[in-house]
């Protein structure tokens, strides 16, 4: 090749970043529009350049205005969910890339955590870490608990769980009710072996109840055997929680679930749910276990108009 061609070759590539660059201030000034319609262009020609958008969108994120905040949130899920996709690998390289420098040099602890999601959507384990550190920091606490609530994975499941060593008494409930919106296998799991989370018992049980996963029934009913009027109390809970989950799928075993939960239930509402939930799943019992709710106020008005009108 001589040097012409090379010299042309290299005006060209001069040329190409140049107008790339052009379009990328364009498009970020286009997504600062108060105009909905030029923002939503602005924010489909972006995913439409891909990886060279992630820096100045995750700059826009830090702004700290809502509607910067949501333009960026949105246009970059949107090029994640593209990177993500079958045969675009090559792309996936690229965001990932691009994500990993905003992890490293993010304006806030918020953008970071925001790159962290991102990240961690696009398979990349090494983001979980800093959200777990993210959230021991009031600052970024809820960022990095909704990311990690978020992001798939047995990587990001065990982080979350484990993050509840990190957080104050008073905001363990949240890193339960997060722990439990995953409802996968593998957040069950975790929780179910001992030794993986400092939650306690009864905080275990409820995210359990929230998963609603059918190899928790043992350590269910086991906790329902609990001398401890809370656990027992929680077990019971999520016994009836995983029978209404399974109802659909397995008549069987939600009457199990059911069972165990009537025969050591700690208050008249979960001896009511369960009664129902036996009615519904038991119909050739259902008029006995229907009538055996009739003997309280509290289950007698759920029991009695499931049994008719002409039942005294």
């Amino acid at each position: 090749m001589t040097s012409r061609a090379i010299a042309v070759l290299a005006l060209l590539a001069v040329v190409s970043i140049t107008f790339a660059q052009a379009d990328t201030d364009a498009v970020m000034r286009d997504l600062r529009s108060r105009d909905a319609g030029v923002r939503n262009a602005a924010s489909e020609k972006a995913v439409e350049i891909g990886a060279p958008m992630v820096t100045p969108l995750l700059a826009l994120y830090g702004v700290g205005t809502s509607l910067a905040e949501s333009v960026a949130e949105k246009t970059l899920m949107k090029i994640v969910a593209k990177a993500s996709a079958p045969g675009s690998e090559q792309l996936g390289a690229a965001v990932a890339a691009a994500l990993g420098k905003g992890i490293e040099s993010g304006a806030t602890g918020l953008v970071r955590c925001e790159a962290c999601k991102l990240a961690g959507m696009l398979g990349m384990d090494e983001c979980v870490p800093p959200l777990r550190l993210a959230i021991g920091d009031d600052v970024t606490y809820a960022a990095a608990l909704s990311a990690l609530t978020q992001i798939p994975g047995h990587v990001a499941a065990l982080g979350l769980v484990r993050s509840a060593r990190n957080v104050p008494e008073a905001r363990r409930p949240e890193v339960v009710r997060a722990v439990g919106a995953r409802r996968d296998a593998f957040t069950a799991w975790v929780l179910i072996h001992p030794g993986t989370t400092r939650m306690g018992p009864a905080a275990v049980y409820e995210a359990l109840g929230m998963i609603a996963h059918p190899t928790s029934a043992p350590t269910l009913a086991a906790g329902a055997l609990s001398d401890d009027a809370g656990i027992r109390k929680a077990a019971v809970h999520a016994l009836i929680s995983l029978a209404d989950a399974e109802q659909q799928s397995g008549g069987a075993f939600a009457r199990r679930c059911y069972r165990r939960a009537l025969d050591y239930a700690t208050n008249d509402a979960q001896r009511s749910a369960a009664l129902i939930g036996l009615a519904e799943t038991d119909p050739t019992s259902r008029v006995k276990w229907l009538t055996m709710g009739l003997d309280n106020p509290h289950s007698r008005r759920l029991c009695e108009p499931l049994l008719g009108a002409d039942t005294p």
